[in-house]
């Protein structure tokens, strides 16, 4: 597992606790998923690498797919709402889109929230003209490096786009995807 995202805090009646997700970069064996980490310190003193064993950590895989690319978590406020940013598309010539938000939204029932529930497509298509390589191999097609910012009622999304121009979404957060009925 490498770079986990930041870490973001759900607070409960119980105390609450950190949450922050790693990808998997296995160049082999590779399991295309979000890992998850969890830290009920309240400091943030049990995170790795200040605890070394997986379960002292609470590492553990989610059924969220990944294209071994950076993610970004991060929570809505007032809601609790959070959302991950990232490439859930996995191909073999290493393309990165769509870039995605998915939304765990706060059970308002029971306070819970675990599940990303829903997903909506941020950007696709991205631009097939590709500037002479300056990094020899390191350009991917796609978005990549997505992080946020909450500014009043929006979400301020930047990222690159084929590693070499940087884009900036504006969107509501009243637009970001809901959870489906069933």
């Amino acid at each position: 597992m490498q770079e986990p995202t930041h870490a973001v805090r759900s607070a409960s009646s119980t105390g609450g606790y950190w949450q922050r997700f790693w990808r998997d970069i296995s160049p082999t064996s590779n399991t295309h998923a979000v890992w998850i980490e969890y830290n009920e310190d309240l400091l943030g003193k049990g995170w790795y690498p200040y605890t070394l064993s997986q379960h002292g950590n609470k590492i553990y895989k989610t059924n969220i797919p990944d294209a071994k690319t950076k993610q970004y978590l991060g929570r809505i406020t007032p809601s609790g709402d959070r959302y991950l940013i990232h490439n859930p598309v996995y191909r073999d010539d290493l393309s990165r889109q769509p870039l995605t938000i998915a939304m765990s939204r706060e059970s308002r029932a029971t306070g819970v929230q675990q599940a990303y529930r829903s997903i909506g497509v941020l950007r696709t298509n991205a631009s097939t003209v590709i500037a002479p390589e300056t990094r020899d191999r390191y350009k991917n097609h796609g978005f990549s490096y997505p992080t946020a910012v909450q500014v009043e009622g929006s979400l301020i999304v930047a990222y690159s786009e084929n590693k070499e121009n940087i884009w900036v979404s504006v969107v509501k957060i009243q637009d970001l995807p809901e959870e489906l009925s069933t």
